[in-house]
């Protein structure tokens, strides 16, 4: 039996097998934290979080800032990208307007949540995005893309737009700093309750029944 974080991941698999075995969803648990409603900054504070790697699409994402002044982007985290990230940085003259910054976590990753506007994920796909799930928890507004996994009421509060281009980068960003009142308000209402205990118990119970 095979278990899928999302349904989105479970398609992936039944469009590139001819044949599964028996398999279902059981979504992940989601931070519990309160939101709180955040302000936004001029020019606009705008962070990414994760791994610095191909399909995260970041070379586009520096590429879309670049056309967008009153952005100020800060990259948190590592991977092999960094360094012709930081290049690319360079070469479109982005140095005063983009931070690459180490990992962090833990209280320190809730106080990132805090001093920023907008998490931006523009990967090519995303499956089950934690950080933007716990900066969804902090309130912090998020801009994901529409190739996600996540669902309904997890994605609630969020942003789900075409981030595949740097034109639909550039298009998205100036409509959240369009909408970013609607925006806030959105993410500063609690996330539904749903505990490790809650997935914890749906997974003994598909264990009995698998017996």
């Amino acid at each position: 039996h095979i278990l899928f974080s999302t349904r989105f991941q479970e398609e992936i698999y039944e469009r590139a097998y001819k044949s599964l075995p028996n398999h279902s969803v059981l979504e992940n648990a989601l931070p519990e934290s309160t939101p709180q409603l955040h302000q936004k900054h001029e020019p606009l504070r705008l962070l990414f979080m994760g791994r610095f790697v191909g399909f995260k699409n970041l070379g586009l994402l520096l590429r879309a800032v670049a056309k967008v002044p009153n952005v100020r982007l800060t990259l948190i985290g590592s991977g092999p990208m960094e360094r012709p990230l930081k290049q690319l940085a360079k070469d479109l003259l982005l140095t005063q307007r983009v931070t690459f910054l180490g990992s962090v976590q833990g209280e320190s990753k809730e106080q990132v949540f805090q001093d920023y506007d907008l998490l931006i994920l523009p990967s090519i796909t995303e499956i089950s995005p934690n950080v933007a799930l716990e900066a969804r928890a902090a309130g912090l507004p998020v801009l994901l893309t529409d190739q996600t996994g996540l669902s309904e009421s997890l994605s609630g509060g969020m942003k789900l737009l075409p981030l595949a281009t740097p034109i639909e980068i550039n298009r998205a960003l100036v409509v959240s700093i369009s909408q970013y009142a609607e925006l806030a308000s959105a993410a500063a209402e609690p996330l539904p309750k749903r505990t490790w205990s809650d997935v914890a118990d749906e997974h003994a119970i598909l264990f009995q029944a698998l017996v």
